[in-house]
């Protein structure tokens, strides 16, 4: 992780994912997160799960985004999992782009951290 944060070519941020979001990246169950806005390069992004955990629980590795139209990004989505196409496609309504976000590594906090 030292590694990681001194780097400079990869930026730092603050991602909220509720529980199941949360949950998914751990089990391996979901490769990417997607997104309206977002830089576009690698990221470190530190993870603030929501109500009810309100807890910052782990980092993420995301590689450089594909950056496409809503169509595209949901066509991803659907190759992730069935039905994903859809809410894909409701989330990024009235964007001319969209991110995925590829993780390439999920790296849990041990002890408790709390934002409050």
């Amino acid at each position: 992780m030292e590694k990681l944060l001194e780097n400079k070519e990869i930026k730092k941020c603050l991602i909220s994912l509720n529980t199941e979001a949360f949950n998914d990246f751990i089990n391996g169950d979901k490769k990417f997160e997607y997104r309206r806005k977002y830089t576009d390069g690698k990221t470190l992004a530190f993870i603030y799960v929501t109500s009810p955990v309100k807890q910052l629980k782990a980092a993420i590795l995301f590689d450089k985004p594909i950056i496409d139209t809503p169509e595209e990004i949901a066509k991803i989505a659907e190759s992730e999992h069935l039905h994903w196409k859809e809410g894909a496609l409701e989330y990024l309504e009235g964007c001319k782009k969209g991110y995925a976000i590829p993780a390439k590594k999920v790296m849990l906090f041990l002890q408790k951290r709390s934002l409050f």
